[in-house]
C-alpha cells in the first residue's frame, strides 16, 4: 500500500491486516478486496463530532484509493462454432501495492493533542 502523508502533524493509525484496513484502531474497518470495482473506488474517512465516519464530515483524515479491478482471460474448455476456444474474463486479486492512502493531520484540541 502507498502512503502519502498530506501535511504535516500527527495522523490517525491505521493497521493492515490481509486486504482488511483498519483505522483509528479499529474503529472503521473497510474490506479493501470487496470495495474494488471496475472503476476506481474512493473512500473518505473524516472526523465530525470527535467520531470517525465514512463520507463527509468536519476534518479529513483519510483518504483510501482502490484501484479498478484488473481481468485476464482464461479458457472454459469450450469451443465456438468455428472451433476457437471459448475464453472468459476473470478478475485478478486486488494488488495492495496499488492502493492508496492519504493521511491528513488531525485536528488539534484545546489541550494540545489531537482529537483521536
Amino acid at each position: 500500500m502507498i502512503v502519502r502523508e498530506v501535511n504535516a502533524g500527527p495522523k490517525i493509525d491505521y493497521a493492515l491486516n490481509g486486504t482488511v484496513l483498519s483505522l483509528g484502531g479499529g474503529t472503521i474497518s473497510i474490506d479493501l478486496a470487496a470495495r474494488q470495482q471496475d472503476t476506481e473506488t474512493v473512500i473518505d474517512i473524516c472526523l465530525d463530532d470527535g467520531h470517525l465516519v465514512e463520507g463527509m464530515g468536519r476534518w479529513y483524515v483519510a483518504t483510501i484509493i482502490i484501484p479498478p479491478r484488473r481481468y485476464h482471460l482464461v479458457d472454459t474448455g469450450k469451443v465456438d462454432e468455428n472451433g476457437a476456444p471459448v475464453l472468459a474474463s476473470e478478475a485478478l486479486p486486488l494488488d495492495l501495492d496499488a492502493v492508496v492512502l492519504n493521511l491528513w493531520a488531525l485536528p488539534e484540541t484545546s489541550e494540545g493533542g489531537s482529537e483521536v
